[in-house]
């Protein structure tokens, strides 16, 4: 990496965390709050994320609040095919935003309530190899991105 692609990559990350700092004043997000990013517009990730996401609230417990990150319209048509989701947000951005976001989460471990749905993004995140190794989406999303070791997909491999 030449020294102008360093100093490029730390403005990138930079200003994801400008983004990040305004989305947390913005929604007066606390620490038990989450913001689940879809860094793809069209990725069957991005449905089986949204059909978890219920799941996930459970899961989290307490009275949280989501905030979905996206691009494009895909996540929110697929939201809104879902009204009995509360305490949901979502903020379309753009894809240069989406990318200094990606860009501060693959340095950063920003919060632990911080969630990249992507089998593959950032760099270097190789889920869809568990697929070829026979894990389903529901399972590499629910136990690998969600972090949900307590939930029916993960058990039923336990009996």
């Amino acid at each position: 990496m030449s020294d102008e692609e360093f100093k490029e990559r730390i403005e990138e990350v930079e200003a994801g965390y400008e983004l990040w700092k305004s989305i947390v004043e913005r929604y007066h997000f606390s620490q038990q709050d989450y913001v689940v990013v879809f860094p793809h517009e069209d990725d069957p990730v991005n449905e089986c994320g949204i059909a978890h996401l219920r799941q996930f609230m459970g899961y989290a417990g307490g009275n949280r609040r989501i905030l979905v990150l996206c691009i494009g319209n895909h996540v929110p048509e697929i939201l809104c095919a879902r009204p009995d989701e509360e305490a949901i947000a979502v903020e379309v951005i753009g894809e240069k935003e989406m990318e200094s976001i990606v860009a501060l989460y693959s340095i950063s471990t920003i919060s632990s309530h911080f969630i990249m749905m992507s089998l593959t993004r950032p760099y270097g995140r190789y889920g869809d190899k568990a697929l070829d190794k026979g894990l389903t989406l529901d399972e590499v999303v629910t136990v690998g991105i969600y972090k949900m070791t307590g939930n029916e997909v993960f058990d039923r491999h336990e009996a």
